[in-house]
């Protein structure tokens, strides 16, 4: 099969931290899907879009926060030039899943090793969020 754009993206992002143009920073995993949770959905033309708009959609919203995305390259869009990216309000149920990649939203950390949550409204508390690790797809 060959790699689409968000493929390549994914790949040669895996296990990192990308920061967005908002300063938000995301753990990028490949082949791996949060089931259930879904906040949103959004169609972006690649990987990196939909982890930015994920991070957008923080800084403009006083709802739910968007604690990562499920991006599946395979389902296309109205215009088949774009595809599903899920925003994800709760990560649960991590599961290898070849046709889909994710990022999860790294809470920030202060000096001094606390959360800090002062980007978000006070409804949008990060700290209770526990967030279990994937296992990693050998690529």
């Amino acid at each position: 099969m060959e790699l689409s754009t968000s493929d390549t993206e994914c790949i040669s992002g895996n296990g990192t931290i990308y920061q967005t143009a908002t300063g938000a920073e995301f753990e990028i995993y490949c082949g791996i899907n949060w089931a259930f949770g879904d906040l949103y959905i959004s169609y972006t033309p690649d990987f990196m879009t939909c982890v930015e708009n994920c991070a957008k959609w923080n800084e403009n919203t006083n709802n739910t926060v968007c604690l990562g995305i499920a991006y599946a390259p395979q389902n296309y869009g109205p215009d088949e030039s774009q595809f599903e990216c899920y925003f994800k309000w709760e990560l649960q149920n991590a599961s290898s899943f070849s046709l889909v990649d994710s990022a999860i939203l790294v809470p920030a950390k202060t000096q001094n090793g606390t959360v800090n949550t002062s980007h978000f409204q006070a409804n949008k508390s990060l700290q209770a969020v526990r967030v279990p690790r994937p296992h990693h797809r050998q690529t």
